[in-house]
């Protein structure tokens, strides 16, 4: 505040609430202080924040006595943090005892105005959009809340009500419709004043566009609304959002996708306010074989209408992502589908396990600040490795997977954890991992081979599960239950597939309608496991 604008407008105010507090005499300081006494009190800052009122605060010690000195150490503005020295007062005792009260009343309500307004204004940082304020201020304290509105990185909006138009439902009613309110506002009033009009529908904004409104103020709208509303408008008016506008509304970031045909980053285009948007990577057209890994090689991305090759691999999809991170360097994240179908056909979930823990171990490598996984609800069987992998991995692992994999059979099985670690891993390499990364059920006879690999290890365990889970407790039995129904599927699945790679596609079809009769007659013994339905849906469009 400058000196003008200070003796004009706050000094009588000031004089007012001092006088509020000391109506005759600072009784109390008067008592023990009857004579002038010179001394120095500190000013300390007690809580975080935005500083703002200092002028303010020394003013109030001037008006009791002017000879008060004042040595700030910081300005309007400034953050400032518990337990710093803001500025060294020098005078009579007695002033500073009497009006204390008064000065950090303004300095405290002015800082918290400050300081809220710029945990708002920080949200805005780099949009065109600016943080307003309104007339609804403390009776007596526009001028110092309006300032301290500035002081914190909002803006002013009309300072009363010979500062501007703004037309609300009661004078539009009372001029008969938008159309004649604006109307008989440009009549009345300069043409240097903006007549501004407070709209709460559709109608209303095409009305007020229509008669020419310079400002239109969306009142209490949807989000849905407001979308609608700015469309309409066009350009042709200033908007202003009032109501069901909050902090919490405001800190909303818009994620944006890249994804089949939005893998290739734009040539030209620019993200406007790029703080307010979140990039996520879909790499949906990826194997699970291996982990995402930046390759460093380049690649042409070149894209043709409709006429795009999407890539396969991991490393693939990266080239992708990398090109993606090039263009925005802003908060990101993986939106992958490691259990969406690939356990399908991992009966054995140690190799997919892996990938998984691979992937989230390099996310901040890749430069990726955060992972999630789109999966069917239903992937516990056989075991659930995979979910506790990513629980375990997503806020930091120090431990390697191996680490983990012992960790949690031991925890699950005790001291059977060998015997199940070794079905796990062997069922996971022979009737996945060792399957042809592009898979299409294609006739293969190494493929085959392996399969008949993973059916004499499923031939070996099925039994053993059967006898573990009779021999188990109500209690004990889920752990037995998923491990024993999940094996004699992915016999049926390994019988199925075996086929295909054999080139025998009758005996595979007749093979999968067998499996598909298990599972529908087994469903209820451990549908908590393992989603039939999205199972059923995906090899019926390829068998059937």
């Amino acid at each position: 505040m400058n000196n003008i604008s200070m003796k004009l407008n706050v000094d009588n105010l000031l004089l007012q609430a001092l006088k509020e507090d000391i109506t005759s005499e600072d009784i109390s300081t008067n008592a023990v202080m009857p004579t002038k006494k010179q001394g120095q009190v500190e000013l300390i800052c007690k809580q975080d924040g935005i500083i703002a009122g200092l002028e303010v605060f020394q003013r109030v010690f001037e008006l009791l006595d002017e000879t008060t000195q004042v040595k700030f150490y910081v300005k309007d503005g400034e953050e400032v943090k518990k337990g710093q020295l803001m500025a060294i007062l020098t005078g009579d005792i007695r002033v500073l005892l009497s009006g204390e009260r008064t000065a950090l009343n303004y300095l405290q309500r002015m800082s918290g105005i400050a300081t809220y307004t710029n945990s708002v204004a920080k949200l805005l940082k780099g949009a065109k959009t600016q943080l307003l304020d309104t007339r609804k201020t403390t009776p007596n304290m526009r001028i110092f809340e309006k300032y301290a509105v500035r002081v914190g990185g909002g803006h002013n909006h009309r300072y009363n009500l010979s500062d501007g138009i703004l037309l609300k439902d009661n004078h539009i009613g009372a001029a008969g419709g938008i159309k004649e309110a604006i109307s008989m506002a440009k009549d009345y009033a300069s043409f240097v004043r903006k007549i501004e009009i407070e709209v709460e529908n559709l109608d209303m904004v095409k009305e007020a566009v229509e008669a020419g409104a310079d400002i239109i103020m969306l009142d209490n709208m949807t989000l849905e609304q407001m979308r609608e509303a700015i469309c309409l408008i066009d350009g042709r008016a200033e908007i202003e959002v009032s109501g069901n506008v909050t902090k919490e509304k405001i800190a909303v970031k818009i994620v944006f996708l890249a994804y089949f045909d939005l893998l290739w980053p734009p040539k030209k285009e620019v993200l406007h306010n790029p703080d307010r948007f979140v990039f996520m990577f879909a790499p949906i057209t990826r194997s699970y074989r291996k982990a995402l890994m930046v390759s460093g090689e380049d690649k042409d991305l070149h894209y043709e209408r409709n006429k795009n090759q999407f890539p396969a691999s991991a490393q693939e999809n990266m080239q992708y992502a990398q090109a993606w991170k090039e263009y925005f360097k802003k908060d990101s994240f993986i939106y992958d589908y490691h259990y969406m179908w690939n356990h399908f056909q991992d009966w054995g979930d140690y190799y997919s396990a892996k990938v998984l823990y691979e992937d989230i171990a390099v996310l901040k490598k890749n430069g990726f600040d955060g992972y999630v996984s789109c999966q069917q609800t239903r992937v516990f069987a056989p075991s659930g490795f995979g979910m506790y992998v990513m629980g375990r991995c997503l806020w930091g692992c120090d431990k390697t997977f191996e680490e983990l994999w012992d960790e949690y059979f031991t925890a699950l099985y005790g001291d059977r954890s060998g015997q199940i670690k070794e079905y796990t891993k062997l069922l996971s390499e022979y009737s996945y991992w060792k399957q042809p990364e592009d898979d299409h059920m294609v006739q293969d006879a190494r493929a085959a081979a392996d399969l008949e690999k993973a059916l004499n290890i499923l031939e070996k365990y099925i039994p053993v599960f059967e006898e573990y889970e009779k021999a188990s407790d109500s209690m004990d039995q889920t752990r037995w239950k998923y491990l024993l129904y999940s094996s004699k599927a992915a016999w049926h699945y390994c019988i199925m597939l075996k086929y295909k790679r054999e080139g025998k596609d009758k005996k595979a079809v007749e093979a999968y309608r067998i499996m598909k009769e298990f599972l529908r007659e087994k469903e209820s013994k451990w549908q908590e496991g393992m989603d039939l339905y999205w199972f059923i849906k995906k090899y019926d469009s390829l068998l059937l």
